[in-house]
């Protein structure tokens, strides 16, 4: 399948880059490997798409580490605002809109999966 990718892109005057594609395989087998007429593909056991972590074998856990780290680094970039002479209700709707939200995203559809 993936030569015939490569083979039909080219029509196209399109070039994969094999440093730049990766797979991942969602059953466990013989690790035969996907070859292309100029390398093979690298495998891969989790990826970030859109924001979310994608993997098969790690569930929720890795996903929420990276969200609860990216929202400590969200909440640490806002403290010159925290520290500022603003009032709490405006810190309060900065940190719920900014810092919260951000941690929540996507959880809902993702618990409900």
């Amino acid at each position: 399948m993936a030569r015939e990718l490569q083979r039909k892109s080219r029509k196209r005057r399109l070039e994969m880059n094999i440093d730049k594609t990766k797979y991942m395989r969602n059953v466990e087998g013989e690790e035969e490997g996907v070859f292309l007429e100029n390398g093979r593909i690298e495998e891969i056991d989790q990826y970030v798409y859109l924001g979310q972590t994608v993997s098969l074998k790690s569930g929720l856990d890795n996903e929420m580490g990276t969200r609860r780290r990216k929202t400590w680094r969200q909440f640490w970039g806002l403290q010159r605002i925290f520290n500022s002479k603003l009032a709490l209700r405006t810190k309060m709707k900065i940190l719920e809109s900014c810092v919260i939200e951000s941690e929540l995203f996507g959880y809902i559809p993702m618990l409900v999966q």
